[in-house]
């Protein structure tokens, strides 16, 4: 059995959800004699209070969280074959401040787990959240050791949706590293090209990673009044990458930014009869980019868009006529597939 009570942190936080979120999910809670004779995993619930309208409350949050993960919430006795746990409620409310204890009774794993839950720093109207959203913890707690390796087997085998449940819930090891391939296309006033890039990660908090890539380019042929011209590249791009969600999230978006050092090739090709020269020159342009990103299992898709403007342009000239450059601003986009975070 193990007791714990909510730190204030904790309180004023949920006190914040329930603000936003009271009764959006509000859901009618069924006897446990007609649920019975469904193959659904269930809960039974009993709610010991005097107010009937905080028990219903209770019942309609906690049977919506548990819904949303395929699992039925019901109340009265209960005595069949899916039924995967019981949890039991009993508010004090004879002290200075309300005390919900909460007992959840693992059918699956055969544990008693209980909670103490000190109710006096949230508004009456929040209780029921508070305590519905408490007894779904404990109820994925008891459940969590389903997932350890080491643990003895259950005395009967968990449904898919109490596994789901645990899963979904876990904690993923955050990978520092993300190693990534893209292929792309880059489009300015006087240069387009494919591009491949090969990208590496590295996390150094939450949302913040370091940058670096190996980057290449190969230029489309462009003609000039003697002849034609293509530039193409390779370098080393360095920069910082900021997320919107933690970088380990399996979706999200992140905004990049760096600098690009390139050694950038003009291969000319002169018309019959005329003289040209091939020729390399060094270029060093900045870049921002917005990646979005969706995990697929260990590996991970990424839809990059961005600009990037050249801090040192390079070029390559007919006379006077500029023919292909990465002068001004060149509109990115490419698509990833990686590994990592």
């Amino acid at each position: 059995m193990a007791n714990s009570k909510p730190t204030f942190s904790k309180l004023v936080a949920l006190g914040l959800v329930i603000c936003a979120s009271r009764g959006a999910f509000a859901v009618a809670v069924e006897p446990c004699a007609s649920v019975s004779a469904r193959p659904k995993p269930s809960v039974a619930i009993e709610v010991a209070a005097a107010d009937e309208h905080l028990v219903n409350e209770v019942e309609s949050e906690l049977g919506a969280a548990l819904g949303a993960r395929g699992i039925a919430l019901c109340v009265g006795a209960a005595a069949t074959s899916s039924l995967v746990a019981r949890v039991s409620i009993l508010m004090e409310t004879a002290g200075a401040s309300p005390v919900a204890q909460i007992r959840i009774g693992d059918e699956i794993t055969r544990k008693r787990v209980e909670r103490s839950m000190e109710l006096g720093l949230l508004p009456p109207d929040g209780w029921a959240l508070a305590i519905a959203s408490s007894a779904d913890e404990l109820l994925r707690a008891s459940w969590a050791e389903l997932m350890l390796r080491d643990a003895p087997a259950p005395p009967r085998a968990a449904p898919p949706s109490v596994a789901d449940a645990v899963a979904g819930s876990a904690r993923r090891p955050a990978r520092r590293y993300e190693l990534s391939a893209d292929g792309g296309g880059a489009t300015g006033r006087e240069r387009s090209a494919l591009t491949i890039d090969a990208r590496l990660g590295y996390g150094v908090a939450r949302r913040v990673a370091l940058l670096a890539a190996a980057t290449s380019s190969f230029g489309a042929v462009r003609a000039s009044p003697h002849g034609t011209v293509r530039a193409d590249d390779v370098g080393f791009e360095a920069g910082l990458a900021a997320g919107l969600q933690p970088l380990s999230d399996r979706r999200g978006l992140r905004f990049e930014g760096g600098l690009a050092i390139l050694r950038m090739s003009f291969v000319a090709s002169p018309a019959p009869g005329v003289g040209a020269l091939s020729f390399t020159d060094w270029s060093v342009v900045s870049l921002v980019r917005a990646r979005g990103w969706i995990s697929l299992g260990p590996s991970r898709i990424s839809l990059a868009g961005g600009v990037s403007y050249p801090v040192r342009a390079a070029r390559a000239l007919d006379g006077d006529v500029v023919v292909t450059s990465n002068e001004g601003v060149t509109a990115l986009a490419s698509l990833g597939v990686g590994w990592g975070y």
